[in-house]
């Protein structure tokens, strides 16, 4: 697996201001709200693993979609721009402005909005939320997958239908997990593009995931594993930017 340089993003006199205004210990309390709402998360995945319970997806209908954001919302521009990056590591890798993209877990639509702003137009969503979907800008995605990945079963979408993948914080335990990449590789066209950023916070599913992708290289699935590092939460969090190249 490749290393690259490190990337990081210049901002606006406006976002240097707002960033100034957020305390060290407000975004401590703000992860610690993250890391309960993860293990509740993880909890449903266990509970419908083994009892047919309540999903992660029914778990941001019911509550995330609502509490989270109106509790947290001021604190997205920490995001915003570790969810820019990632948009331009795509456009360096994405010549065409046309290339069909799909944005994985796209929840709100941080993701596409960034990268229409960088003159893509051709972005669709993959999001099984119905609370998320309600606040998914629509004039950013063409077309919308209502569902959610599973390993153990193909997608709706048609073999070789796009050119890249993106996808922001949503690869991570009980989300978007190894096991997941061979319904990418299915749904992207040859050579075609992942790009999707894991937080430090995460290092060991992080390191699980990178014997993952080191097995779908030795299978002949995957060309290439390039990372860099890179912002997750701007000023407090790094994270890892991986690129992804099918065979």
């Amino acid at each position: 697996m490749a290393t690259v340089q490190s990337r990081r993003v210049n901002l606006t006199e406006e976002e240097n201001t707002i960033v100034s205004r957020i305390s060290a210990n407000e975004f401590i309390t703000y992860v610690n709200y993250q890391e309960e709402q993860r293990a509740e998360m993880l909890k449903a995945v266990n509970h419908s693993k083994n009892e047919d319970s309540k999903s992660v997806t029914v778990y941001y209908d019911n509550e995330a979609a609502e509490d989270w954001y109106q509790k947290y919302e001021h604190l997205d521009i920490l995001y915003i721009i570790g969810v820019r990056i990632i948009a331009e590591v795509m456009e360096s890798q994405v010549q065409v402005k046309q290339a069909r993209i799909l944005d994985v877990a796209a929840g709100t639509g941080l993701t596409g909005i960034e990268v229409t702003k960088l003159g893509f137009e051709n972005i669709d969503a993959l999001e099984p939320s119905e609370e998320m979907l309600k606040k998914l800008p629509r004039n950013v995605y063409k077309n919308i997958y209502k569902e959610a990945l599973d390993p153990a079963k193909q997608s709706s979408i048609p073999n070789n239908s796009y050119d890249c993948l993106v996808s922001t914080g949503s690869v991570l335990e009980g989300h978007i997990e190894g096991a997941h990449f061979s319904e990418f590789v299915r749904i992207l066209k040859p050579g075609g593009l992942i790009i999707f950023n894991v937080s430090d916070r995460y290092s060991d599913f992080r390191e699980r995931l990178e014997d993952d992708l080191q097995a779908l290289m030795e299978d002949g699935s995957l060309e290439s594993v390039t990372k860099q590092r890179s912002v997750y939460f701007y000023n407090f969090e790094d994270a890892n930017i991986y690129t992804i190249r099918t065979a």
